[in-house]
């Protein structure tokens, strides 16, 4: 049963202001949206208005959506409405500080700093401590910033705010080609495919020749260099991008899907002629009145996306292999930084010395980091 609650609850275990009977209701989701397409007929009028909330059987189970710009067409009233969690864009936060805090204590400081406050929870399962600053930004923005210091996963359940250290599981989901893909829409990219890797480091450093477990009928050889020091470290990273780029980045969009038991991040096994490889699931669409996957769409990369495979995350790019992270080390303190082998951007980041703590400008660390650069190399 669906029921439509008034934009100031928070509670939907009642029947709320009526039940309502909706002609559609498309949910769709991926790791930047979570919306769902409805329509119903004008007889809800009175109801179906701006900030009403929806309470909805999801693929997650019942999720509080509210109705936005409503627009009448003949007998039917439409909206976009967006998970309650896009509520957070209505709220700032212009200075919270968590200092030696995990993730969930993170959370919390920076939820209990915004304007205005909000009925939103936290949770998270991971115990990292660290500390920053979250200055001038929505609540919204405030824990994308946190899910990204504490290399976690951002999610959301009714009022609850999640970031976790694993989104997905492995529900032994395993397709051919020729079976449950037929018909699929699939975007192949083999640019950066390498089967025989030549690794050598910037000051000549070499491991020889290196061979994956995939062959294809015509082979993909490649020199690469690795900024690193050590033979060890060189073989470690060569080997990480030999197994990374050893397939290619494809990208499924199955219509009509056959799959209904996966959510998000959920790994999918495709075997290929030639290879087989894990793919997670990007995004879905989901029928809420028939409780079916209607569209789904995975892949070990995402064109509107920036690529990610297995366990890197989503922002490295193929660069970052070579240069993953720098750390700067202070008198009294230390500031770890991601830094990008194209150029050094950064956000402002928190030090502490001996009187407290201060705020370093992104152009401050920018200059350290180049200086730590130039006595290396």
């Amino acid at each position: 049963m669906i029921h439509i609650f008034h934009p100031s609850d928070t509670d939907f275990t009642s029947n709320g202001e009526r039940p309502i009977a909706l002609l559609k209701a498309l949910e769709k989701k991926d790791k930047d949206t979570w919306e769902v397409d409805v329509s119903a007929s004008l007889d809800y009028f009175e109801v179906f208005k701006q900030d009403y909330i929806l309470q909805l059987p999801t693929k997650y189970g019942y999720q509080p959506f509210r109705i936005d710009n409503p627009e009448t067409l003949g007998n039917s009233i439409y909206s976009i409405a967006k998970h309650i969690a896009y509520d957070l864009k209505n709220h700032v936060v212009t200075l919270a500080t968590p200092i030696e805090m995990n993730c969930s204590e993170a959370m919390g400081e920076v939820l209990s700093h915004s304007y205005p406050l909000c009925s939103f929870n936290v949770y998270s399962d991971i115990t990292t401590e660290k500390t920053f600053s979250i200055i001038n930004m929505s609540l919204w923005d405030a824990m994308i910033q946190l899910s990204k210091e504490y290399n976690g996963h951002l999610d959301f359940d009714g009022f609850q705010i999640r970031i976790t250290a694993e989104q997905g599981a492995d529900r032994g989901v395993n397709i051919e080609y020729g079976s449950t893909l037929q018909g699929a829409k699939v975007k192949e990219n083999w640019d950066l495919v390498v089967t025989e890797l030549y690794p050598v480091t910037t000051s000549g450093i070499t491991i020889g020749w290196l061979y994956s477990d995939v062959v294809y009928d015509r082979p993909y050889a490649r020199r690469v260099e690795f900024d690193v020091e050590t033979e060890e470290q060189l073989t470690f990273q060569a080997n990480l991008y030999l197994s990374r780029y050893k397939v290619p980045r494809i990208n499924y969009e199955v219509s009509s899907s056959l799959i209904q038991n996966v959510f998000l991040g959920d790994t999918i096994q495709v075997v290929a002629r030639q290879f087989s490889i894990f793919t997670e699931v990007i995004s879905y669409e989901f029928n809420v009145l028939t409780q079916k996957i209607i569209k789904l769409e995975f892949g070990n990369f995402r064109n509107t996306l920036r690529t990610f495979f297995g366990g890197l995350r989503g922002d490295i790019e193929e660069a970052t292999l070579k240069k993953a992270q720098v750390k700067v080390d202070e008198v009294k303190g230390q500031i770890l930084l991601k830094a990008d082998q194209e150029d050094l951007n950064v956000v402002d980041n928190k030090v502490t010395n001996l009187s407290g703590t201060f705020d370093v400008t992104a152009q401050q660390i920018r200059s350290e980091v180049a200086e730590t650069y130039s006595t290396k190399s």
